[in-house]
């Protein structure tokens, strides 16, 4: 199992960020997979780029055999949508130390949780993103129908991403698996020694080939 690392916004745009995932995924396919079995799993926006990629890799013959999407989502609609994710308001003054301009592929401490959470307060996650218009990353049903075969699965009271968009990447992508959760947070993967996280961790270790 390999993790990658992405740029992160908004030092990068989002098409750089998508770029450099398909040029690290490139590398790996011609000196490790070469050819051979592979599947990508992915968690919020991590899922997102993952279906991102999966559709660049589809157009070179590159396709993965299966996807693992935990509460992604297939176009940015929603960041326009008012969510509270925080109680408190963050002011712009808590996140002035925060580095904008040098690329920056991680963040191990969660040092730029703050910069998240002021840009969907402030609704600034479309030019953190460098995204033009909401629909311009956005996945069809009939471009998700071609995908291979995907296990996901989200929580029913998900207040960061819809629910919705798991359901549909579900409904939307043959021969997959959907497996809801009910009443527990987005990052639910956190809190894995609850009985229903434990549940959805055994359907994804039999549904994987």
């Amino acid at each position: 199992m390999l993790a990658l690392d992405y740029r992160l916004a908004p030092n990068s745009s989002l098409a750089e960020i998508i770029d450099d995932l398909e040029t690290s995924v490139e590398l790996l396919y011609n000196t490790i997979i070469k050819g051979g079995h592979f599947g990508i799993c992915g968690r919020s926006a991590g899922a997102f780029l993952m279906l991102q990629l999966t559709k660049r890799l589809k157009e070179k013959n590159q396709t993965p055999d299966f996807l693992v999407n935990f509460y992604g989502y297939t176009n940015l609609k929603f960041i326009n949508e008012e969510r509270t994710l925080l109680p408190q308001k963050i002011s712009s003054k808590q996140i002035e130390g925060t580095e904008l301009k040098k690329p920056i592929w991680d963040d191990p401490l969660m040092s730029r949780y703050l910069l998240y959470h002021y840009a969907v307060q402030q609704n600034l996650l479309p030019s953190f993103y460098g995204v033009d218009f909401p629909g311009e990353f956005a996945l069809s049903k009939e471009i998700l129908h071609s995908f291979p075969k995907t296990f996901s699965s989200a929580s029913s009271t998900d207040e960061e991403i819809p629910f919705r968009y798991s359901k549909m990447i579900g409904r939307s992508i043959p021969d997959s698996l959907f497996v809801p959760v009910y009443y527990l947070p987005h990052d639910y993967l956190k809190e894995s020694n609850k009985s229903e996280v434990q549940v959805v961790l055994d359907k994804l270790t039999n549904w994987l080939p």
